[in-house]
């Protein structure tokens, strides 16, 4: 700091004017915040004349280099704005793509024969279940296409099946409503896709309930204790060797 002594009066230092020199270089940012970022670049450029143009601050030039080059500022200004703008528009839908995917439940199956595992299945579901039971009946619609596809492909081997393939699942709500073609007001927003089931309910496969912890399926789907996820594997015939 520049200090200056007492003049002849006796009164004290006066400090010395001096001019703020132009920034020498303008911070980067990553335009997370719009406003702040656009209020940053406001106070940065403003000492200059034709980004002073650019803010609304005084009018465009109107002819010559001077115009030429506020164009092109104005140009790199509002590309950095509109880029900002995009990326806060894509972190918002990728939030909201990320809640709706925490909403979706898992379901899972396993098809045995011979008493061990030949096919298995634990994913996110593509919809968002309004209840326990529509998260169930939307399981089993994938686990019984699986089995009508092996059925199928044994049959195509010469040793297909007579009797209907039973179909363990331990939600008794998701069985009654595959059994019972009833339409309510906790039912019918079922979109008819997963009524699929039904077509084929005591031709081919046979629904039975199965308490939870003898579901062997749900070592695909849930996060379970080691004891019973050791469980769930000698269930689905599997083992560590």
């Amino acid at each position: 700091m520049n200090e200056r002594g007492g003049d002849a009066n006796g009164r004290g230092a006066v400090p010395e004017k001096t001019s703020e020199p132009p920034p020498s270089k303008v911070e980067a940012l990553d335009g997370s915040n719009y406003e702040e970022w656009s209020g940053r670049m406001r106070s940065a450029f403003k000492r200059y004349k034709l980004l002073k143009i650019a803010v609304g601050e005084e009018k465009m030039p109107e002819e010559g280099e001077a115009r030429e080059r506020w164009i092109e500022k104005s140009a790199v200004l509002f590309d950095l704005i509109l880029q900002s703008q995009q990326r806060q528009q894509r972190q918002r839908q990728l939030q909201e793509e990320m809640q709706l995917h925490q909403l979706m439940g898992i379901g899972g199956y396993v098809c045995l024969l011979g008493g061990g595992a030949v096919s298995w299945r634990g994913k996110k579901q593509n919809e968002v279940g309004l209840s326990s039971c529509e998260t169930e009946y939307m399981a089993l619609h994938h686990g019984v296409k699986e089995v009508v596809w092996l059925r199928r492909l044994l049959e195509e081997l010469g040793v297909g099946q007579e009797e209907p393939t039973v179909v363990f699942c331990d939600n008794e709500s998701a069985v009654k409503l595959v059994k019972n073609a009833c339409l309510h007001g906790l039912t019918k927003h079922i979109r008819p896709k997963w009524h699929w089931v039904r077509r084929f309910l005591d031709k081919e496969v046979r629904l039975e309930i199965v308490k939870t912890h003898q579901q062997a399926a749900d070592i695909f789907t849930k996060r379970l204790a080691e004891a019973d996820h050791w469980k769930g594997m000698k269930l689905a015939g599997m083992s560590v060797h």
